[in-house]
């Protein structure tokens, strides 16, 4: 039995037909998984992980907390806390459980500038600027900002002495926390608090 190879030949033509199409079907079962792998990549992602790749980028990101929005690249990020620097002197804490919105910004910062001393959550950056009394404007997620001292952290809210007397504010309630980085005078007492009575 003779067969005939060449572009009339019936069985050629079939074998290429199949071809293509086991080809056809094995790109679009490759897209079905690449989507899938993809989505479910992006559905595993926590703002930790968005925070953690803008400072490996370099990117610059805005914040916004209730009404006000903090703007600059991204200079630590770890657990609950972003590290965002909006100018060499003022740096926006972030609590990243809270509510707020983050846009990722195209702009970027020529090399990596992530901060090597910062501290691993967004309560320890609270217990550092208390240790510094550092003057502080507060994001509530639900208020007007608040602008004070950092007087006390405690187990769950943030103690400020501001020109208004002393003011509470839950520490799930904060968004995110702007302090100058200048330098301040070290704490020496607290002149506002009562001091607490022990037994």
């Amino acid at each position: 039995m003779t067969t005939m190879d060449g572009p009339g030949d019936p069985m050629s033509d079939t074998a290429r037909m199949l071809r293509l199409r086991l080809f056809e079907e094995f790109r679009s079962e490759a897209e079905a998984a690449e989507h899938d792998a993809r989505a479910l990549a992006l559905r595993s992602r926590t703002m930790g992980h968005i925070a953690h790749e803008c400072m490996a980028r370099g990117r610059h990101v805005a914040v916004t907390v209730g009404s006000t929005t903090v703007t600059g690249p991204v200079r630590h990020a770890r657990g609950d806390l972003a590290l965002i620097r909006m100018d060499p002197e003022r740096h926006a804490y972030i609590h990243l459980t809270t509510p707020l919105v983050m846009r990722v910004l195209d702009t970027t910062s020529p090399g990596r500038s992530r901060d090597p001393v910062a501290p691993p959550s967004f309560t320890a950056a609270l217990r550092t600027l208390e240790m510094r009394r550092a003057e502080v404007q507060v994001l509530p997620v639900a208020a007007s900002p608040l602008r004070g001292a950092v007087a006390a952290v405690t187990p769950d809210h943030l103690a400020l002495e501001s020109a208004d007397g002393n003011v509470h504010v839950p520490l799930i309630g904060i968004g995110a926390l702007v302090a100058n980085h200048a330098r301040q005078a070290p704490r020496t007492a607290f002149p506002n608090f009562p001091s607490p009575e022990v037994s």
